[in-house]
């Protein structure tokens, strides 16, 4: 049997606009989570470049050039924050759209207080002012 809107007595048919709204938000959460899980790889991977210039600073003995600058473990770490950090957003996408669109069917849609928004932004921060910190480290340790 057929929902009937209780007033107008008018069939009731999901609006096909919200479901389409519900689908493109899910594809943003999707690359947003992509876009993380390959930074992470790159940045744990920068740990890799980093050593290898070391190496090349001492080969060539450069004056001034600090002996080392390599710190084992701060880029992967940060990486496999990245891309956990990543997948959890592609597990909440997943959830959140589930539960928009059975919500959607039922005509019982009410807005989320963006908890997981808040978490995902502090968390990313985070990591990026642990980044800049790395960074200025070694590129100061280069410097010397």
């Amino acid at each position: 049997m057929e929902e009937v809107h209780p007033v107008r007595q008018e069939k009731l048919n999901p609006d096909f606009n919200a479901f389409k709204a519900a689908e493109r938000t899910f594809l943003a959460w999707i690359r947003t989570g992509i876009s993380l899980i390959g930074l992470g790889f790159v940045v744990s991977k920068f740990n890799l470049f980093v050593s290898k210039l070391n190496l090349f600073l001492q080969a060539a003995r450069i004056p001034n050039a600090k002996s080392s600058i390599y710190q084992p473990g701060v880029s992967e770490w940060l990486g496999v924050s990245l891309v956990a950090v990543g997948i959890l957003v592609l597990i909440f996408a997943g959830y959140f759209l589930n539960r928009d669109l059975q919500a959607i069917r039922d005509f019982s849609f009410k807005p989320r207080a963006p908890v997981f928004e808040y978490f995902l932004v502090a968390g990313l921060g985070l990591i990026g002012i642990i980044l800049l910190i790395y960074l200025f480290i070694s590129g100061h340790a280069l410097a010397k």
